[in-house]
This record gives C-alpha cells, structure tokens and sequence, in this order.
C-alpha cells in the first residue's frame, strides 16, 4: 500500500506546473499588469473578456506580467475565442518582442524563444483596436475593436522563480548568540 502511494506521489510531483488565473480588471496596460506568477516549466491557462464598454468608446486591453525568463527558455501562447483577438508579448521596456492574429481561423498564437533574460507581458486585445500608444500608460488605449471572451494557454520553460532577500543563516546565528549572550550577562549582573 505504502509503494502504490510512494508511486503516485512521485508522478505527481513529476507533473508539469498547470494552474487556471482568472482575469481581474483593471489590467490595461504593463504598469497595471496582472500578475501570473509562474516559475520552471509548465502550463497557465488564462480566462478573461475583452469588453467594449468602457469610458470614452476606449478599447479594452488585459495584460499580464508572466514574470521573469532566462534567455532561451520559451513562451507559447494559444488562445481561444469566440471573437477576433490580437495577442502580443512585450518584454520589461515595452517593446513588442512577438505578436500574432489569425493563426488558428481568427484565433492567435505565437511561440516564442527567450533571447534575452527579462521580464516579459503578454497582451490580449481585440482586432481593430491597434497596440496602446505607450503600453506603460492605459490612456492611450484605440477605439474599440472585436470583442468577446478568452481563454489563453500559456506553455511556457526557463521561467525563473522570483525571490525575496532572507538573512543569511550565520548572521542569524550571530545575533541570536548576542541576544543570548545579552541575557546571560544580565544574570550574573543581578546575581552579583
């Protein structure tokens, strides 16, 4: 019984990452981007909408920081709609790096090999609205284009896992020590 647990646990944890992320607005732009958060290899799959009632007959764009990559790691992205989408992956300085329309019938897709370490957003518009102006900036949006719901599948490898700075062990150790060495002291002081 234990080896049969043992087994499908280590095909388990040999699965590729796959996890589903639900669009949240608003997410118009790479500064408002909405963050995946994926890391190693694996598959996200992205649900959204494309809407075309927003403020002033702007169009409406999602985007999503898919996080940091080493150079030659790879970003697939397929999409899936029941309108005619355009789809494009900008890297940190807001150049677009890879786009495409029409691969599938009206749907997208592009595959993408990581040149250069950087973090990297993926854009998901409707055909006719045209790329923002400035892609840091959601007020430079165009005019409503196609619009409709989504769902991106993101296959991607070589992304690299986001860290946080943690104290070293041996300074934690040193202060610990200090501490301790601080009430020891206090101790013999009292007791004197």
């Amino acid at each position: 019984m234990l080896k049969k647990l043992a087994a499908i646990l280590a095909m388990t944890v040999a699965l590729p990452a796959f996890a589903l992320v639900a669009e949240k607005e608003n997410n118009g732009s790479i500064a408002l981007a909405q963050y995946v958060g994926i890391a190693g290899t694996g598959t996200e799959v992205i649900s959204g909408a494309i809407v075309g009632n927003l403020p002033g007959g702007k169009a409406d764009y999602d985007f999503y920081d898919l996080g940091r990559f080493a150079t030659g790691g790879n970003i697939a992205v397929t999409l899936a709609t029941q309108f005619d989408p355009f789809i494009a992956l900008y890297n940190s300085t807001g150049q677009v790096v890879a786009y495409n329309d029409d691969y599938f019938g009206s749907d997208s897709y592009f595959n993408y090999k990581v040149a250069v370490e950087d973090t990297y957003y993926l854009a998901i518009l409707g055909f006719g609205s045209g790329l923002l102006g400035q892609p840091f900036n959601a007020a430079t949006a165009g005019n409503i284009g196609s619009t409709g719901s989504y769902q991106a599948t993101v296959a991607y490898s070589g992304a690299l896992v986001e860290t946080q700075s943690v104290p070293e062990p041996s300074g934690l150790a040193l202060g610990m020590l200090a501490v301790l060495g601080g009430a020891r002291l206090r101790r013999r002081i009292a007791s004197a």
